[in-house]
Formats: C-alpha cells, structure tokens, sequence
C-alpha cells in the first residue's frame, strides 16, 4: 500500500477461521445407512461449530442422546416403529460467525419386531392371558423375516415347525410356567452378514388342567371295597364316570372311594375336570380285576438231615389262575421268600411259627400261620427238590382238584352233558375210582367239578377191578373195561356194578382209550385196541355166551404197517377206536402216525365175511402236522379219537385235529404254541370226548402228562384248563429253578445221577428235561440245563450213571422207521465249562425191547441189562481206543426169571468187579466179573442167583452199591416202598431199613430218621461220590421229587 506522497507501507492483517462443515456420518449404520427396527445407532458431525440443530429430523426417528436443537455433534438414535414415509437425520450447523450449513440422510428402514402374540387355535384371545395344561394354542409374529427359531421356548410342545413366524404348540401336562422365545433376523446385511436379530419373549400364566387319575393299583381284587382314586385338588368341577364299579364317597370331589363287585371281569374310571379359566379335560385309567389272593395252609417241616438238608416248608395248594407271590417269615435263615413259583422256603431255624402271605397282583394279602418243630439227625430221608404230595385224583372244583386220569366219557343228555372218569392211581387208597366231571350248576360259566361216585354194592364203594376204558351208552350207564373184563355201571341204581363179560375164556384185553361200543345191537356190541396190536370185538350173539374175537391184527400180536384184512394187518400201539357206523370203524394207530379205516364186509346175505383196512388220513410212519386230506395230511401220534354226526376229532402231540367223517380232511382246531404260556395250553391230550354226538360245539380233553382237563372250543380253537393243576404250568411242575422245595421237577423223572459230592443230574421222561441239583449252604438249588444236540422230541432218556464230575450216560429210545424197531441209544452228557452238550456213544442191537437201568463199572465201562421177556440179557457198552463198542456178556439162565429192575457194580480188584442185578420177583443177581476187553461163551461171566426178598415183599427195583460200601447192596422194593440192605457178611440175606407200608394207603413220601421215613413210589438210586457217609439220591415218581437218603 502507498500513501498520497507514494510513500509505501506494509500492513498486517490475522484472520480467524470458522468451520462450517455439516456432513453427517453413521458409525453402525453401514455405508447406505441401514437401520434396523429397535436398534441403536451412532450419528455424527465435525466438531468445531458452535451449534449443532438436529430438531428437524424426521418425526419417526428417536434421537435417545446428543439431539435437540442445542444438541452434540454426536447422537445415538433408533426407530421404533415402522416410519410412514421417507425418514431423515437432519443436521444444520453455526459457527461462531453466524454462518450456517445443513446436511441430511436418508434412512433405509427394516422391520425388526420380536413381538409374540398367543391366542387360541380359533385365533381369539386368552382368558386373561393364562393357557391351560394339556391344552393347544397358536403364538406367531411378524411375517417378512429371513428366519425365525422357536427353539429356546421352554414349557411347551410343538405340533408344527419351529422355523416360520406362526407355531401351534400345546402346554405340557405337568408344567408350571411357559416362556415362549423366537429369534428373528431381517434382511440388514449392511454390518451382519446374517441379517440384524432379535428376540422377543412371551410368559403366559399356566392353569393347571392335569385329569390324570391316581390309583394305587391298576389291579385291583374282586369284592373290595375302600379302594381309592384321585386326580388334583385345584380344579373348580369334578364329574367321575364308572363302569363296573360303584362309587361309594367322594363324587363330585377330587377324590372317590369306590368298591368293585365279585364278579367283575373288567373295570374303569374317568374323571371330567374344568380349571379357572372354564378349560376342561377328562382323564380315564382301565383296571383290572383279580382275584383275591389265596387262602392257603402251610406244610411245616418236621425233619432236617444235618449238613445236608436244611429244613423246608411248602404249601399245602397255591392256585395258578393268577401270578401271585407269597411272602414268608417267622423263621430264621429263609431261602426263596417272595420268590416264583412260591410253593416253599428252605430256613435254618428248629421251631417257631411259620407264616406266609400270599399277595396277589393288587398287593391285596391273604396270611396264614403254622407251628413247626424241626427234628435233625445226621442220618434219614430228607427233601432237596419238588414238593411232597404229588399228583393223585381227588374231588375239587376247578384247579382245586387232583387228577392221574386217562379214561373219559361223555354221559349223553343235554347241551353241557357230564362226563365220567377213572384211574387207579388216584388219592388213598389207591383204586380204581370213578369220577364225574360236570359244570358247576350246570353251566360251563360257573366253572367244572370233580366229584368221586360211590358204589353201593362193593366193599370200598369203588368200582371193581383195575383201570380200564369207559363208554357211556345212555343217561345212566357206563361200561368200563377192566383187567379183560367187562363191567356195566348203573347211576339209577346208585352205580352198582354189574359183570359183563368176566374176561373166559379169552380176555377182552382193552387199553388206553380205545373201547367204543355199538348200540344198534341187543346187548351193545364193544370194540377196543389192545396194546398186542389188535382190534378185538366183544359181543353176545343169539342169546349165546359172550365172546370175543380179533377183527384186524395179528394173532401173535406182531407190529408194522400192513393194510389187510382180518389178521393180516399190522398196527403200532393203536390207541383209541370210534365208530362211523355199524360197519365202519376209525382207529388212532398211534405210532405209526395215521388214522385207519376199518370196513365190515359182507356176503350178499349180509353175513360177515371179514374186517378190511385202509389209510384215513396221514402218512404212514411220517411225523408231522400239516393239515390236508388223506394220506396228505401228517399227524404226530394220534391218540385220542372220538365222533359226532360230521367230523372226527383226534388228540396228538400238542394238538386237537379235526377229521371230516366224507373224505378223511384233516384241519387244526387248536394247537400249543412252541412255548408253554399257562395252563391252559394243550400238554400231551390224550383222552377226549365231545358235548354232544350230534353236532359238537366244545371237546374235553385230558392229559396223564400235565394231569389236567381242558376244554376245547371247537369253533374258535379256545382252550382253558377246567379241572386239575398242569404240572407244565410256568412256575410249578417242569420249571426245575430255584433254591430247595420252591424248585419243581418234572412229571416223570426217570434217572439220577450224583456227579459229585454237591451235585446232581435229575433226567426226565418223556419231558425230554435235564435237571442240575448244587448244594450250597444246607441248600439244593435246581438249574434246567439246556443240553445242545438234543433235540428230538421223540427220544426218551432213561437209565443214568454219572462217569465222572463233568459225564453222565444215559439210554434213550427212538422209534427207527426204516427198521420199524425201537432203537436204544446210549448218551453221553458232557459238561464243558458252563455248558453241557449230549452225543449218542453206541446203538444197542434192535433185538433190545427195554433198557431198565444202567451202571458204570468205571469211566470206560457201561453195563445194561435188558428188561423184558424177550431180552432178559446183560449188554457191556465199553469204550477203548475212543469207541464205544456194544457186547452181550450174559443171557439166559437165572436171568431170564424175570424182568430185570435195577444195576450197580463195584471194583473188587484190579481188572475185576462184582456187578448186582435186580429182578421184578424180588431177587438180587450176583455176577462177578474181570473187565477184559471180550468174552467168548465159555469165559463169560456167571450169574448167581442171592437169596429173595422177605416172603412179604412184592418185587425189586432200584438198587445202589459202592466201594466205599463193600459187602452191601441197596434195594428199593417198590411195591412196598421199602429199602433192603443185602448184607454180604451175612451171605447177602436181607434186611429192611425202613418199616414196610403193608397197605397202599400209606403210600407217601416222609422225610425223617431211619426208622421212620416212608417212600411214595422211589424209581431211582445212586450214590454220592465223596459223602463223609453214605448217602444216595432217589428219585420219587409220584410225587416228582428228588430225596436225599444218607444212611451213615
């Protein structure tokens, strides 16, 4: 700058700078700002002006901090709800100057709403926001979003997918609170790549609404009353619903006392409650009626054989129709209480008062109380397996009953006729006995009774004779075959006896079921099969004598399959026989596996020529049971065959068949599963008779296996046990587990062998059943033993020995159909750790017809001796070189007096050994012997007769010896159940060791010392290896149990 004279000069000037800078930045808002709904944002300017105005910022946008028209150069915003329109952050900005600046931006809104709303599946509103237990409901949200999860919701159970914003969903029932939670991302990728998320929750307030009903038992027992059931206590109504049984306090309450009827067979509750909020729910339970438990009594023990047996206690009955328990006490030391099958204890007190309570399925108990006194010795009988009183017929209704019948009969008259029933071996004393089994009032409903017939014209009121089959002919008359005689039986004259035919000159000789008779003829004409193999005929022609006559078999009583005429055919053990009519005859030829056809053939005067057979159905010496017609069909040995107006109806196997009269179609009408369920299930039938001979609507069958009868429903196949106890029943006969008498054995135990001082091995026949017994603590416990490579059927071991601690050989028979024999095997059984396996070691010659008893000599040598007439030989079974080779070393003579019964043989020497056979009549045999490996004739062993039995003794059985003992031998005579030491001291006379029973009545086992144990039916010996005395196992037959005898 210059001034007027141009003189220059410098001036200087300082500005101050004012920023003006308005430009709006968003740090969480991604570059485009995005903004999510409900989320917070940070926005901002420049600093260094002096005033920041954000009031003019869009109306739907929150500014939280900073904003205002005085605000900061930063704020934090959200938006809330959806914006109506465009949405701006609008900034305007003064510096100190006065100056202003503005900028703005616009927001890209997304949705971001969490809300849940829970209503009713019709859409309307909760009852003041509560749910109920139980019941459904619908909660959902916002719809646009990119995902929704349900899944952290907690009280509640979807019925629809958890991914979408509607749900269905039902309160759980015992749930006390609800928290509903969904997890929603929109589509705000700008700073999460997943999209922005949020949660909403919702917690609705839970009712109750619980019907479930709370009862003690689901069982419950017939005639009980007081019984109680509930459901919750906070409902605001109660409407209870009953069906069999009848409320007796309580409706209209959470809890009922109610009472059920004594003949129920089904029951239920249902109970209807609404809560506070007018929601309803009903809730049922189906019950189940038992009966009540048993009253039963209790068998105390009065003997304990010391060391060896404790005492033990069973019951004297415990019915089957239901699983029950029984719960004992009062004695110290019990073994098996409150366990299955439930029929005893083992306990190690002397005296005291025992007790049990049978408990049934509802926990409803029944007790009973019995004073005991335990006598202990060191020597006598004591029980280790099975329970005492066994199987006889005695009069009872329904399972109450005993049965060891075979023979039955229908008595004609009426829709639910009577049937009739006889066997010799039923309750004391043991005779033939007659027994009528009839329907409770006369309807099947009311269940079936066994009720004994008294004669009026025979000393013991029991019919005549032995065992036999019976025919009725009309209401009234019975005619019973009886030891080759003929019988008739009248009930209008208060069953007097009356004889037919007396059995002279030759014996009708009729066995098993097989008797039918022909009434169009006067008197009625008989049939029967006999066990020679023949269909015999018993009639009275023109007022001549009664006589009797083979139609079909052979004259000497020869087997096979031959269909002929007259005395050229052949049958194997035919069993029942039935009539088609007068001149046709339908026989069960049992092992050959069919049914025949036997035809009257007449001249043109209508004389008789002769009898022809022919097959009816099955195939010959082909086991089976397939249904078809004729020869296609296969049976499995039929027994058991009766007839009504269209159809036949066998019994075999396990199994009822059906038999059209026209054209022989066979079909199952009911048929045991593979496994044993109860004891209604079929067990070896063999007897059968129907309900009408017109058109039959049910059968009854009866099984000398499972000593039951059963009624068969022949339309629907049912069967149900009417009468008697199955011995096959889970839990009792034939389920050998468990410690002492709660352990059951078999019907028909055949053989024992003791394998060490601790262990015995019990075989049964025909069962097919191996049986391990250890001793453990004063107890024996049983264990079925399953025996791989056994497993036909048919085979019926017999004859034990025990070679070592871990062998056992037995014999066995099997029906060869290529040789048309039976054939006997001898076994090994073998254990090999814990499992044991059977091999067949030899085949005896097909000559042998019987196989008695079995004897070791040592672990190599086998002695058999056979048992019949025809047989009466002693065979070695020695093994050398690992075979096992078969000899004959002894026949004829002495031997072939009489059957054989039992063996035992003991080491005298080195190469040298006495073996000791016993015979039927009563007779010990005496045959020293050297154990080379062969004999010719003239080296063989002799055999020498020892002195008989007492004059009063009836027969040998079993016999047991050992070198331990030396100079004694052990005989069983089983007629009188008594026990013989044959002393070699005293040049092997006799003497009892035990008093003899003189008459059957007695015929029971009694655990006790010497002098005074009783045997039942004792059928097997040997002897305890290693014992500090001497000490056997005997198997009783009767009664299926295992006695432990020690004598010193």
């Amino acid at each position: 700058m210059t001034n007027i004279t141009s003189t220059p000069a410098t001036v200087t000037a300082t500005f101050t700078q004012n920023l003006l800078d308005p430009t709006i930045t968003c740090t969480n808002c991604g570059g485009a700002f995005n903004v999510s709904q409900g989320l917070t944002y940070s926005a901002s300017a420049p600093t260094g002006a002096t005033q920041y105005d954000w009031s003019q910022t869009s109306a739907g946008i929150t500014v939280l901090t900073g904003g205002g028209s005085s605000g900061s150069s930063g704020i934090t915003f959200k938006v809330a709800t959806p914006p109506s329109g465009a949405i701006l952050l609008k900034l305007t900005v003064t510096n100190s100057l006065g100056a202003t600046a503005s900028d703005s931006k616009t927001l890209s809104y997304f949705p971001l709403d969490p809300t849940i709303t829970v209503t009713k599946p019709d859409g309307s509103a909760l009852v003041s926001g509560s749910v109920s237990q139980t019941k459904p409901y619908a909660a959902s949200l916002g719809s646009g979003y990119v995902s929704y999860d349900w899944g952290q919701s907690t009280g509640v159970t979807f019925s629809s997918g958890t991914a979408s914003s509607s749900v269905s969903f039902t309160v759980n029932a015992a749930t006390t609170s609800v928290s509903l939670k969904c997890s929603i991302r929109n589509g705000n990728t700008s700073v999460n790549p997943s999209g922005d998320l949020a949660t909403g929750t919702s917690a609705p307030t839970v009712v109750a609404l619980n019907p479930a009903i709370t009862v003690a038992n689901t069982f419950i027992t017939r005639g009980r009353s007081g019984l109680t059931a509930s459901v919750g206590t906070s409902y605001s109504t109660y409407d209870w619903s009953l069906s069999t049984v009848t409320i007796t306090a309580g409706a209209g309450t959470n809890q009922i006392t109610y009472s059920v009827g004594a003949a129920a067979t089904s029951a239920s509750l249902a109970c209807a409650i609404t809560n506070s909020i007018g929601d309803g729910a009903t809730g049922s339970v189906n019950l189940t009626p038992v009966d009540p438990a048993a009253v039963v009594s209790i068998e105390p023990p009065t003997f304990a054989l010391s060391g060896r047996a404790l005492p033990a206690a069973s019951l004297t009955y415990a019915p089957l129709s239901q699983p029950w328990t029984y719960n004992w006490g009062g004695a110290t030391g019990i073994v098996g209480s409150g366990v299955q099958p439930l029929f005893g204890i083992s306990f190690s007190s002397s005296s005291g008062t025992l007790a049990v309570s049978a408990v049934n399925q509802a926990g409803d108990s029944t007790p009973a109380t019995a004073p005991y006194s335990v006598t202990t010795s060191a020597t006598g009988l004591a029980l280790i397996a099975g329970k005492l009183g066994g199987p006889g017929m005695c009069e009872g209704q329904g399972t109450s009953a005993r049965l060891a019948s075979v023979g039955l009969t229908m008595m004609p008259g009426g829709t639910n006729p009577d049937f009739y029933t006889n066997h010799y071996w039923c309750c004391p004393p043991f005779e033939q006995k007659l027994f009528k089994v009839s329907a409770v009032g006369g309807s099947p409903a009311n269940g079936y009774q066994l009720t004994r017939q008294a004669f009026t014209n025979t000393a013991n009121g029991d019919p005549p004779g032995s065992s036999g089959p019976l025919v009725a002919t009309a209401p009234g008359t019975i005619y019973a075959a009886t030891g080759g005689a003929l019988n008739r039986y009248d009930q209008m004259t208060n069953w007097a006896a009356m004889n037919i035919y007396s059995g002279s000159p030759t014996q009708f000789n009729c066995t098993n079921d097989g008797l039918a008779v022909l009434t169009t003829t006067s008197p009625p004409t008989f049939f029967c099969s006999t066990s020679d193999n023949k269909i015999n005929r018993l009639r009275q022609v023109g007022g001549q004598p009664w006589t009797v006559d083979t139609i079909a078999g052979a004259a000497d009583g020869s087997s096979g399959y031959v269909e002929g005429s007259g005395s050229a055919a052949r049958f194997n053990q035919p069993n029942s026989v039935a009539l088609l009519d007068a001149n046709t005859l339908i026989v069960a030829d049992t092992n050959n596996q069919v049914l025949r056809k036997l035809t009257r053939v007449l001249d043109v005067n209508g004389n008789e020529l002769h009898w022809d057979t022919s097959l009816f159905a099955g195939g010959p010496n082909t086991v089976g049971s397939v249904d078809g017609t004729g020869s296609a069909a296969r049976l499995n040995f039929p027994y058991g065959v009766v007839a009504d107006a269209s159809n036949l109806y066998v019994t075999e196997g396990n199994a009822v068949r059906r038999v059209t009269r026209a054209g022989g179609a066979v079909t199952t009408v009911a048929q045991r599963p593979a496994t044993i369920l109860s004891e209604n299930d079929l067990v070896g039938p063999r007897s059968i008779a129907l309900n009408s001979s017109g058109t039959a609507s049910y059968a009854i069958v009866g099984s000398d296996l499972a000593r039951n009868f059963l009624s068969v429903d022949l339309t629907s196949g049912q069967t149900k046990q009417i009468i008697g106890k199955s011995f096959y029943t889970p839990n009792t006969y034939g389920a050998p587990q468990g410690p002492g008498v709660v352990a059951r054995l078999s019907q028909y135990q055949t053989g024992v062998a003791a394998i060490t001082t601790n262990e015995i091995v019990v075989v049964g026949s025909p069962q097919q059943t191996f049986t391990l017994l250890s001793y453990a603590s004063g107890v024996w416990s049983a264990t079925g033993l399953p025996v791989s490579g056994w497993t036909d059927e048919t085979l019926n071991p017999s004859a034990v020995v025990a070679l070592d601690a871990n062998t056992v050989a037995f014999s066995s028979k099997v029906f060869d159909p290529v040789q048309q024999k039976v054939l006997f095997h001898v076994w090994l059984l073998s254990r090999g750790g814990q499992n044991w396996s059977a091999a067949v070691v030899a085949t005896l010659p097909s000559t042998v017809q019987s196989i008695s008893a079995m004897t070791a000599i040592d672990a190599n040598t086998l002695i058999l001796p056979g048992g019949t007439s025809t047989d009466r030989q002693v065979w070695r079974v020695v093994k050398s070189n690992g075979i096992w080779t078969v000899q004959s070393i002894a026949t004829g003579g002495t031997l072939a007096t009489n059957d054989t019964a039992g063996v035992c043989a003991v080491l005298t020497g080195t190469g040298t050994a006495e073996v000791f056979i016993s015979n039927r009549s009563g007779q010990l045999l005496r045959m020293p012997m050297t154990l080379a490996s062969s004999w010719t004739p003239s080296s063989a062993p002799a055999v020498v007769p020892l002195p008989m039995l007492p004059a009063n003794a009836s027969g040998g059985a079993a016999i047991a010896c050992t070198a331990s003992d030396p100079g004694h031998v052990y005989l069983i005579d089983e007629g009188l159940a008594t026990l013989y030491d044959f002393l070699g001291s005293a040049n092997w006379t006799s003497v009892s060791i035990n008093a003899s029973y003189g008459v059957p009545t007695q015929r029971v086992n009694v655990p006790g010392p010497l002098a005074s144990m009783r045997f039942s039916d004792p059928i097997s010996l040997a002897v305890v290896p290693g014992a500090s005395g001497l000490e056997l196992a005997v198997i009783d037959a009767v009664e299926p149990t295992l006695l432990y005898l020690k004598l010193r």
